[in-house]
């Protein structure tokens, strides 16, 4: 069955031939043979249908027709921004001296040069190296453009403003408009005595927060006690309790903050700096829980049985006071048995061991599910704090306290998903792999000669978890599960739910960070609304509207994402910069048809090798099994291979590093 001309009175019509059936939105696709693109078009049918009041949804993604016409107002979209469209009118360039010449910084025109005009530098004191901005300046041919007109100077160097470059070329919001400061001056810090009187008081519980060291904005809470029930009985299992900063309480729909925090999306985080989605006086002083205050939350009861499973779970508006300001190096030391005077043993008994029990549980039930443990190392940049100067780059410590919170704050994100089932919601859904995608990664694997066949009709997280326990502690354990990884869809927001294929979850949301996401904040106004909860900030959005808002956090998720690896891979080239000509062992991540992509391991720093260096034999690359072959040693390398590379260049600009090959190791 195909699309007519009108599709939404094509669904409409099947459904009003089925009028009783339950329909998913993967039969829709089946039933008019759509894949693809296609799919976007059913799925904005359904919603207008649904908007109109002519579909019903029902939980799992299903649909049900209904002839009761419901007339709703339908809010305008908040997107207009027109970041699609882009122009190269004004453009970001490097200015060379030696030159007189503008290097544009775009990756695909990187390769381009265009002249200076004839008094730009002398007028404007131009210096080798400024970052600048320029307009081009069209030939008189009208066709091609080869000189561009100085504008503004941006930084003096790429050096200290690797961030500053990311943050320009990405468009990423970094100065809060004056309206919206004005508004936040607004704010009146603390609640009055009503406020609280409507709220669940959990003042006397010990909750604390455990970050990292460096962490400003605390959004999240947490207590852990016995499951005991109203005769005083213990059921076995355990009562948590995750307190969530109150955005909502303080972001108003419709005002020029949440016009703001809608356009940023999201926080992103940079080696040096973040760019924070809410001005500071929200994200580190009246959203913040910080100990020894009182601060509304939206706290998510929950309670698990002996073997993690999700029991019963309640949301209420409260009010908490913070016990302590806990780091993650602070718990992990209790937890090691080491005592001090910020965890003593009573307090480490009171109110870490309930929350370590809590955490024994729920890992157990995430290895029985599936959840793929994908484990490969983070590193992170060290600054020295008086000159700016990169000292080194060594891996990012992960510790047991790490994994607990992580798995707290999971367990409060089925909840709201499971919340919200029978109403609107926006999920953070992560589809199963592409069939392209899996096809590579058992290319690979049959390249490294690992034993492994992955079933392309029966994708599960079963079967990953099947390929990650035999990996083992092999010694290319890191480079294998970099393969995983890389196979593995992009996360992204929906106001359909396919569930949560890599923590193999059939409900997840978002609700645990709304000071720095804003699909958080709508789940708060949404949990509000649909629960009836105490005090103000409840949104009833329909689902239409849910997916406009995650189509566009989406995309700022991915160009926060983007300009964060962008800014690290110019600090990791500046860092490698002093050491051009060094050897370093390294290992093949990728090969294609014309080179290889190596990483160091120590840092995680990859470059590029190409096959003009391999001067010890011509190879010939094997698309079928992703390797390269020596013609005249038939050597083979894959993925995994290790070599010795010696460092030829590092741009900084670019955060591009090259390499020369030396030997194999």
């Amino acid at each position: 069955m195909g699309f007519k001309k009108n599709f939404e009175q094509s669904v409409l019509k099947y459904f009003q031939d089925n009028k009783d059936r339950e329909v998913s939105f993967r039969t829709l696709c089946k039933v008019f043979n759509v894949k693809g693109q296609g799919r976007n078009k059913i799925k904005d049918a359904v919603l207008n249908l649904e908007e109109k009041g002519l579909l019903r949804y029902k939980p799992r993604n299903l649909y049900v027709y209904s002839d009761v016409k419901v007339e709703k107002p339908v809010e305008k979209s908040r997107n207009n921004n027109n970041s699609e469209v882009k122009t190269f009118d004004d453009m970001i360039a490097v200015y060379h001296q030696a030159t007189d010449t503008y290097q544009p910084l775009q990756n695909d025109l990187s390769k381009l040069t265009l002249n200076a005009l004839e008094a730009d530098a002398e007028d404007n004191k131009l210096e080798n190296g400024n970052i600048v901005l320029i307009k081009p300046m069209k030939h008189k041919d009208s066709k091609t453009v080869k000189a561009a007109k100085f504008v503004k100077v941006i930084a003096k160097s790429i050096i200290g403003n690797e961030s500053l470059l990311s943050i320009i070329k990405a468009e990423i919001p970094h100065e809060f408009p004056q309206d919206v400061l004005d508004e936040v001056e607004k704010i009146e810090s603390g609640m009055t005595d009503s406020e609280i009187a409507k709220r669940e008081d959990l003042r006397k519980l010990p909750f604390v927060t455990i970050d990292g060291e460096d962490a400003k904005d605390f959004d999240d809470a947490v207590f852990a006690e016995p499951w005991i029930d109203q005769k005083g009985k213990h059921k076995g299992g355990c009562h948590i309790i995750v307190a969530i900063a109150d955005v909502a309480f303080y972001i108003k729909k419709g005002s020029a903050l949440e016009t703001e925090a809608f356009t940023r999306g999201n926080s992103t985080y940079f080696p040096d700096m973040v760019v924070p989605m809410l001005p500071e006086k929200l994200c580190n002083d009246l959203c913040s829980l910080r100990p020894n205050e009182d601060r509304p939350v939206m706290a998510a009861h929950l309670y698990i049985d002996d073997a993690g499973s999700l029991k019963k779970y309640k949301f209420s508006r409260a009010v908490i006071h913070s016990h302590k300001r806990l780091t993650y190096n602070d718990v992990q030391k209790a937890i090691n048995g080491k005592f001090n005077d910020v965890i003593d043993k009573d307090f480490y008994e009171q109110a870490i061991i309930p929350l370590e029990d809590a955490f024994e549980a729920l890992q157990d039930k995430r290895t029985r599910r599936g959840a793929l443990e994908l484990e490969t190392t983070e590193t992170q940049i060290i600054f020295n704090d008086e000159t700016g100067n990169i000292d080194d780059i060594i891996p990012r410590s992960r510790f047991k306290a790490h994994m607990l919170i992580e798995e707290l704050m999971i367990l409060a994100n089925i909840a709201a998903a499971k919340a919200l089932e029978n109403y609107a919601c926006m999920y953070r859904v992560h589809d199963e792999p592409s069939n392209e995608k899996v096809s590579n990664l058992q290319k690979n694997l049959d390249g490294l000669r690992f034993k492994f066949k992955m079933n392309p009709k029966t994708r599960s997280p079963h079967e990953f978890k099947k390929l990650i326990d035999k990996i083992g502690s092999r010694q290319d354990r890191e480079t294998l599960m970099g393969l995983i990884l890389r196979s593995q869809s992009q996360a992204k927001y929906s106001s359909d739910n396919v569930g949560h294929f890599g923590l193999a979850l059939s409900h997840y949301a978002h609700f645990t960070s709304p000071i720095r996401r804003y699909s958080d904040l709508i789940v708060h106004r949404l949990l509000v609304a649909s629960l009836d909860l105490a005090s103000e900030g409840g949104v009833k959005y329909s689902r239409k509207q849910v997916e406009e808002i995650s189509e566009h956090i989406s995309k700022t998720e991915r160009v926060s994402q983007k300009a964060e690896w962008d800014s690290k891979e110019r600090f990791i080239a500046r860092f490698y910069s002093k050491q051009i000509n060094k050897n370093f062992n390294a290992t093949v991540v990728s090969v294609n048809s014309f080179g290889m992509f190596i990483r160091i391991p120590e840092t995680g720093a990859e470059g590029l090798l190409p096959f003009r260096s391999m001067k010890n034999d011509f190879y010939i690359f094997d698309e079928r099994t992703n390797t390269l072959r020596g013609k005249r040693t038939r050597k083979v390398i894959t993925v995994g291979t290790k070599l010795k590379v010696k460092l030829a260049q590092a741009n900084i600009i670019f955060g591009k590093l090259s390499f020369d090959f030396v030997s194999f190791n």
